[in-house]
């Protein structure tokens, strides 16, 4: 009997190791981009999460063959009307490292008052089969822009994003709280549950 497998379909490193230990125990084998050869990427739009992450699904499943599991994820801060939203990757110059990134927002929002610092992060995960989209699930975490960065760990915005219930960023967060709590851990708790029932 042939494994099934389950393509991550993105390169993003700390995506992967985040799904990956997120995906721990899942009934298929985890295959990554490294795994194949000349993988066209996916220009992605600004339209919606849901269409950002069906676009590299779709996409990376059928350029493999094989299911593939997309995620897109974007910060949405009230004080800038919700943006960056999906194009959150895309905000500032893409070789702009995203501590200046978020020294940028942080130096935009020095006059900002607390209760207006609002924000929130959303993920839409996708799941495909060809042109065939399975399942999508969804997640949020709300919380507020820090005053400052705080924390090692994590990646991209975390570091300025606070997660007012546990008293700090979701960068100082212990890795395996993160992966619990966080707005990609709600949305692939789902998408776990819906790979289990769809191997069985």
């Amino acid at each position: 009997m042939n494994e099934k497998k389950l393509l991550i379909a993105t390169s993003n490193q700390h995506k992967i190791a985040e799904l990956s230990a997120i995906l721990l125990g899942v009934p298929f084998k985890l295959c990554f981009p490294s795994d194949f050869k000349e993988l066209a990427p996916v220009e992605e739009g600004d339209v919606s999460y849901f269409e950002n992450a069906s676009k590299k699904a779709v996409s990376f499943s059928l350029q493999t063959g094989i299911a593939a599991l997309a995620d897109d994820t974007g910060l949405e801060i009230d004080f800038f009307g919700g943006r960056p939203g999906p194009l959150s990757s895309r905000f500032f110059d893409a070789s702009m490292p995203y501590r200046e990134r978020n020294e940028r927002i942080l130096e935009a929002m020095k006059d900002c008052p607390d209760e207006k610092r609002t924000a929130r992060f959303v993920c839409c995960v996708v799941i495909a089969e060809g042109h065939n989209i399975l399942a999508s699930f969804s997640g949020e975490l709300k919380g507020k822009i820090a005053l400052s960065a705080d924390g090692a760990g994590g990646f991209g915005y975390d570091p300025i994003f606070y997660c007012s219930d546990l008293g700090m960023t979701l960068a100082a967060l212990p890795r395996g709280v993160k992966n619990k709590v966080s707005h990609r851990a709600k949305a692939m708790a789902k998408a776990l549950e819906f790979l289990k029932t769809y191997m069985a």
